[in-house]
């Protein structure tokens, strides 16, 4: 039939097509540039976070690439003379599961990190749960805006049944086992895609694990691992159905799946990707009239609608579940489409990432979903104009930097993730320099040459397997291409195109040993004929499209690198102040001073300390009925932290805060009442007050307020204290905010 005539090359070259052109544009920006979480210095001289780039060495990389082929060559020619039998996939697997297993724990046990962050905000209303308190889903909380949230925050709620209340190691501990469970269901759909390549599964979990980006998300509370492990579990056995067409894998597959999108919604796109192979299987078979199929096509159909129903029963269980649980109905919540706004919008943190515009218009519209699409629909259109009406200057260049974002940071901000947050130990000198020392420079470095290698092996499995028969082989590839086309458009992050791009590696892997193969076998046969002339032919046939991509990538080297489209674009570079910065040029970094205080305030008073002028030492920062003021220090602030929680409940000091890193700057928080040192801009004349803020408490209250505080060295000792251009102040016997002047008034302790 013409049908089946033109399907599969039809489907193939579409989706290798795509492919192509995607990675390639990631490719290029690794090649040329560097993304990372830097700051900038704002106008009123407060500090603002925000992804930044640096100028890559292109040479540099296609160096690296072509001393990794030659040792991947020498270590196949040893592999191949000294390993006969091949690799027993089986058992490696088992082994690189203990040590995926193993490397987990040791990293969640030296860290123990408490949630930040949105986790922080997940974790804390699971905990909330546990002591009967709902008030996350009253007007203005958490789940009010975020209703689709309740999956996972009733996967920590029922964890908490089994580790305990906030005993956030345990749900790190399960982040670790999803960990194992994705690289090893990577490693069989290895298996399933290519069978005659016995040694490219193993490789390929080997890789997966010499690549750490995504395993040092295992302290990462978001649902991200448990809902890619159960996606991929719900992948492998569609994959094996459309293998061996056996019925007992669509229970699984629709489980699983039903499961991950409760707790992640973006876990959809792994089912949009099974759907179309399923789609695509009934499709084939019907057209090839093949009697000996039966009724395989209306199975494969039949699989598609229960994978469906599968994610609606599990969310609407859910969802009777939390409201029987709460006693509150589920709102309608944020609309998505404003969402998509944020995706097409700029924002202090990079192009198309959060920018609070759900809340503003959540709140500007009284909750009416209605009202909310038709502005945020509006909103778009707007939006697409500008771009349409200038699109190269604003357009291409958006996403061209958007796509620098979410891709081109070699760590995929996991890093990032970790820096900031309390721990509940005190965690080793190495591990605090991986975080945010001179070992996370390092740590760029390396994953910086290695994600490059990863999309020219992903390259090169491409050029080289153009016209593979097996389409199915392509299934983990459309899941990083709906990961990509989804993110273009929508809110998004390097945290949340990371699991796609985890995907590619087991691709890579492939296209090195297809690669390294040809090469083996064009050279040992010109090696044993001595006629270059017979044999050159042949090794250009079978090494000539990957070669030819390296040389396409020189010549745009050569052609491109001096062109400002180019500059603005693929070759990014945010100066000298960037390139400081990543580098942690000078002693320490900008903030390294501050950052070893916290640090040091850690390990020695968990955290809890007096905020003592330096004028009036024998007073102390406090929150007393809604106001700051300045208390009495108890006699023995010196002695012992839990010595002084103690004196504090007895003689009701309101004095002790927590002093930590969060965001764009450092968070003062009250002990007695868990709320934050902050700003009102209310008035013309800003004054100081304690204030229930999103991060810890839920609450987002209508208040032109700031809490975001600069903390910086002074000279004769202590610390100055800023907020947008305003200093905490100590002035006749009374806490003020006063125009910076560095006078002894605004010298700090921190006791």
């Amino acid at each position: 039939m013409k049908l089946q005539k033109y399907l599969y090359p039809t489907v193939n070259t579409v989706i290798r097509a795509l492919l192509v052109v995607i990675v390639t544009g990631i490719c290029l920006q690794s090649l040329f540039s560097t993304s990372f979480i830097g700051y900038i210095t704002r106008e009123d001289g407060s500090r603002q976070e925000k992804t930044l780039n640096i100028a890559d060495q292109p040479w540099r990389h296609l160096l690296l690439l072509a001393v990794f082929v030659i040792a991947c060559l020498i270590g196949y020619r040893i592999f191949r003379r000294f390993v006969k039998n091949g690799l027993q996939a089986a058992k490696a697997f088992r082994i690189l599961s203990v040590v995926t297993f193993l490397g987990g724990m040791v990293w969640v046990l030296v860290t123990q990190m408490e949630p930040g962050s949105d986790p922080s905000k997940i974790y804390r209303v699971a905990m909330q749960w546990r002591m009967k308190d709902f008030s996350a889903y009253a007007e203005g909380g958490y789940l009010f805006r975020y209703p689709f949230q309740a999956g996972i925050v009733l996967f920590y709620y029922l964890l908490s049944f089994l580790f305990g209340i906030d005993n956030y190691v345990g749900a790190q501990f399960v982040n670790v086992i999803a960990l194992t469970v994705i690289y090893l269901m990577l490693a069989k759909l290895t298996v399933l895609f290519w069978r005659d390549d016995k040694a490219a599964p193993v490789m390929a979990y080997a890789a997966l694990i010499l690549w750490p980006p995504l395993s040092l998300y295992v302290t990462y509370l978001y649902g991200i691992l448990p809902g890619m492990a159960l996606s991929l579990c719900a992948v492998y056995c569609a994959a094996k159905y459309l293998d061996t067409g056996r019925y007992r894998y669509i229970l699984p597959a629709v489980l699983c799946m039903g499961a991950a999108t409760v707790l992640k919604m973006n876990c959809l796109i792994y089912l949009i990707a099974i759907s179309c192979f399923l789609i695509y299987d009934a499709v084939e078979i019907l057209s090839s009239g093949r009697k000996e199929s039966g009724k395989r096509w209306l199975v494969s159909i039949s699989f598609v609608l229960l994978l469906i129903l599968g994610v609606v029963g599990c969310g609407r269980a859910c969802d009777r579940y939390v409201e029987r649980l709460s006693g509150y109905r589920a709102p309608d919540g944020e609309a998505m489409l404003s969402w998509v706004v944020m995706g097409l919008s700029d924002a202090p943190f990079g192009p198309g990432s959060y920018n609070g515009y759900i809340g503003d218009v959540f709140t500007q519209y009284d909750y009416d979903t209605d009202r909310i699409n038709e502005a945020s629909a509006q909103e778009i259109r707007k939006i697409l104009t500008r771009m349409s009406d200038n699109i190269l200057g604003e357009g291409y260049l958006f996403f061209a930097r958007k796509n620098a974002f979410q891709w081109n940071d070699p760590t995929f901000i996991s890093l990032e993730c970790t820096r900031g947050r309390n721990s509940a130990i005190d965690v080793p000198e190495s591990v605090r320099s991986l975080i945010d020392g001179r070992g996370s420079v390092k740590f760029y470095i390396v994953m910086n040459y290695a994600q490059t290698l990863i999309l020219f092996g992903a390259l090169f499995y491409l050029a080289l397997n153009w016209k593979s028969r097996n389409i199915r082989e392509l299934i983990g590839a459309v899941v990083f291409l709906g990961g990509y086309l989804f993110h273009f458009i929508w809110e998004s992050g390097a945290s949340y195109t990371l699991p796609y791009f985890a995907i590619l590696v087991p691709y890579a892997v492939k296209g090195f040993a297809d690669l390294v193969r040809r090469i083996d076998g064009a050279l040992s046969a010109l090696s044993e004929s001595g006629d270059r002339g017979q044999y050159l032919p042949g090794m250009l046939r079978k090494t000539g499209k990957p070669m030819a991509g390296i040389l396409l990538f020189a010549l745009l080297v050569a052609l491109c690198s001096n062109r400002n489209l180019f500059r603005d674009s693929i070759a990014l570079d945010d100066g000298e102040e960037a390139a400081w910065q990543f580098y942690h040029r000078g002693e320490t970094a900008p903030d390294g001073s501050v950052s070893e205080m916290l640090a040091q305030l850690q390990r020695r008073n968990g955290g809890y300390c007096y905020l003592v002028p330096k004028l009036a030492p024998e007073t102390a920062l406090a929150a007393a009925d809604g106001a700051v003021t300045l208390r009495p220090v108890p006699p023995d602030a010196t002695s012992s932290s839990e010595e002084r929680r103690m004196l504090a409940d007895v003689e009701g000091i309101d004095g002790m805060v927590a002093v930590r890193k969060s965001g764009n700057g450092v968070l003062i928080r009250f002990r007695s009442n868990e709320q934050v040192l902050a700003v009102d801009r209310e008035s013309e004349n800003p004054w100081l007050v304690t204030y229930l803020d999103d991060d810890m408490n839920m609450f987002y209250e209508e208040k032109n307020v700031s809490c975001a505080w600069e903390i910086s060295p002074a000279e004769e000792g202590g610390w100055y204290i800023t907020l947008d251009g305003l200093a905490l102040t100590c002035h006749d016997g009374r806490v003020a905010l006063e125009d910076p002047a560095q006078s002894g008034e605004q010298v700090w302790l921190l006791r």
